[in-house]
């Protein structure tokens, strides 16, 4: 295709429009790693919903064998579909560029740590969950009232709150944040989240 001089400049900048467009949009999305599994709205995430519990702790979690790309993806692994409570201490915290509330906890017995993360009950994904949307309303009201809003750097508690999590288990990325478990399992979603008496 010939373009004419005087068209030329506007050609580039319709290219440079279009490869920014991309680019936006890539960086909106980079936090957005396997977002349905995170939020629990895959079908499995919610038929799994109302399943019962397992009492386990901090250091069994971080010693699960992470599964291979190709079981993740777009798909919920064996191990996360494991709705867990733990008794833990949270030692740190931070408000992602997602929404996400991240919770650095620490084992109640050992030093592992591992992340869980409260989703944001206003994100456009969770528009026809009202349930969803009350669980993770009420879990970051517990962390509001309790310890603080969390700001956007991730913050050390000057003393560790004891408590009780339960949610579901969740592989994300390697070194995804500070407090992260070598094998990269998480509790993401809480869905709920009370002081341990």
């Amino acid at each position: 295709m010939q373009i004419s001089f005087s068209k030329k400049p506007l050609y580039y900048i319709y290219i440079l429009c279009i490869f920014s467009v991309i680019i936006l949009y890539a960086f909106q999305n980079n936090d957005r790693y396997r977002w349905s599994i995170k939020t629990l709205t895959d079908p499995i995430g919610i038929s799994l919903l109302h399943k019962h519990a397992e009492q386990t702790d901090i250091q069994n979690l971080v010693k699960i064998k992470k599964p291979g790309k190709k079981l993740l993806g777009n798909n919920r692994s064996q191990p996360e579909k494991r709705k867990v409570t733990v008794d833990a201490q949270i030692i740190g915290m931070a408000k992602e560029k997602d929404g996400d509330f991240h919770l650095i906890i620490r084992s109640q017995n050992t030093l592992d740590t591992m992340i869980a993360e409260i989703p944001n009950p206003d994100d456009e994904t969770l528009s026809n969950h009202s349930l969803l949307k009350s669980l993770y309303s009420n879990a970051r009201n517990f962390i509001s009232n309790e310890i603080y809003y969390p700001k956007k750097k991730v913050t050390y508690l000057r003393q560790p709150l004891q408590v009780s999590i339960t949610g579901f288990l969740f592989f994300d990325k390697k070194n995804h944040g500070k407090g992260h478990a070598k094998n990269s399992i998480e509790i993401h979603p809480v869905l709920a989240i009370e002081k341990n008496k």
